[in-house]
């Protein structure tokens, strides 16, 4: 159950020691959880085997942590991770779960404000559901965990990283259809979720991906165009979009991305029996 607004510490005053500056430690429990309540999964915290039950847990029990300190939501979403993608029977978990910063903790790094910025997770035996809460890592720059045995969704809530640069979860079990809030992230250069279950079309919104360089999405269940509006993005080298379900590329489009001041070096695509494309560089 969610803490009351009234806190009612239950020891005498003068028998308490007071720490995290003269709070008691069922003071410190107890602001601590109600932040913590503010950015989970409603209800996610009544369930001792959730993994947010569990990063709290481990937050309240096994760190000195204070409810002042700038760095206890990103502890808590970096400690989610581990437990929903199965962190104990991940290969190389060093300093995970340790009393060290998680800027220290294996494939974890921060900037000079101790701000988690890459995650670099990838074949070390994840598995499970990615989080909606690593939307609150504001600061991160690249989520890479691919090759790994992660399945479900892509959060709906990834919109919320506008600094998010690079993005590979390919090699996973990863379906549904593509998040609208992915083309609301400007930043984004790479996108690689190729060898996973992704279905649906490609929304025209992607050409507000003005950075996109790489974009990835072979051997996956997509159907539908190459939309015509992908034209505009005038960054974008690579189109890997082999072994979907996609139809035929707009000559439209073929006419713009194979002319002379095209930035495009590879466009692949299923285009030798039924999807024809005059302006592949490549027909799988």
């Amino acid at each position: 159950n969610q803490p009351s607004s009234s806190f009612q510490p239950s020891n005498s005053q003068e028998n308490v020691r007071r720490i995290c500056n003269g709070l008691t430690p069922d003071e410190r429990k107890f602001h601590i959880r109600k932040k913590i309540v503010e950015v989970s999964e409603p209800g996610a915290l009544d369930n001792s085997f959730d993994s947010r039950s569990l990063a709290l847990d481990y937050i309240l029990l096994k760190t000195k942590i204070c409810p002042n300190d700038n760095q206890i939501v990103q502890r808590y979403v970096v400690t989610v991770l581990y437990f929903s993608l199965g962190g104990p029977n991940w290969k190389r978990k060093t300093f995970f779960l340790s009393r060290k910063s998680e800027c220290f903790w294996y494939g974890i790094f921060c900037n000079n404000n101790m701000e988690v910025t890459h995650i670099h997770l990838a074949q070390n035996n994840l598995e499970g559901i990615i989080p909606r809460e690593i939307s609150l890592l504001e600061s991160l720059n690249e989520l890479s965990v691919n090759n790994n045995n992660i399945y479900g969704k892509i959060p709906a809530s990834i919109g919320m990283l506008s600094h998010l640069s690079f993005l590979h979860i390919e090699h996973n079990s990863v379906g549904g259809t593509i998040p609208e809030s992915l083309y609301d992230i400007n930043a984004l250069n790479v996108i690689d979720i190729s060898n996973n279950l992704f279905v649906g079309a490609i929304s025209s919104r992607i050409q507000n991906l003005s950075q996109l360089v790489y974009f990835s999405i072979h051997n996956n269940l997509f159907t539908g165009k190459i939309p015509l509006e992908i034209q505009s993005l005038q960054s974008l080298k690579y189109i890997y979009a082999e072994n979907n379900n996609l139809s035929e590329v707009p000559k439209e489009l073929c006419n713009i991305i194979s002319g002379p001041d095209s930035s495009l070096l590879d466009f692949v695509m299923d285009c030798i029996s039924d999807v024809k494309c005059d302006c592949c560089t490549f027909c799988w």
